[in-house]
């Protein structure tokens, strides 16, 4: 039944919307949902072999820390050798460190070690100054490196 009322005429009144894609805050939500879900595959898929490097190079910088401040504070002179088997810590006496593995095998396969300047181990003295120094630690086409500048602390880079 017609009446009067303003808006009341159907042939006049307005046809529903129906909207063509999304708007701008949905888009958003979208991309927020993509990027967190991104993340958790990169660190999956990142793989343990990364996460192992990772583990290694900050074990062996706090260990090169420690003998550090050992050797400085007991006026021994320490060196960390490597080969193929893993790594080998010389001149620390008996009851110094006893956390500190003496000798430790590679976590991974084929770990390659280099040292720049080239030198055939790491020598840790009693000077609070000394050369610096880059180690290297490679798995494959990963890498890790510890670098000293001679007077601060060993960095992981």
């Amino acid at each position: 039944m017609p009446t009067s009322a303003a808006g009341s005429d159907p042939a006049r009144a307005r046809p529903t919307r129906h909207p063509h894609g999304l708007t701008l805050l949905e888009l958003l939500v979208v991309l927020a949902i993509v990027g967190i879900a991104s993340v958790g595959v990169l660190q999956v898929w990142r793989g343990e072999a990364d996460r192992r490097l990772d583990r290694l190079a900050t074990e062996l910088r706090d260990q090169i820390e420690a003998v550090r401040a050992l050797a400085r504070a007991s006026g021994l002179r320490a060196e960390l050798a490597w080969d193929a088997q893993g790594l080998r810590w010389r001149g620390l006496p008996q009851g110094a460190l006893p956390e500190l593995p003496r000798a430790r095998a590679w976590p991974l396969d084929n770990v390659a070690l280099t040292l720049e300047p080239p030198q055939p181990t790491l020598a840790l003295g009693t000077e609070p100054m000394a050369a610096p120094w880059r180690l290297t630690l490679r798995h494959g086409e990963r890498m890790r490196t510890l670098a000293f500048d001679g007077w601060g602390a060993v960095r992981l880079e």
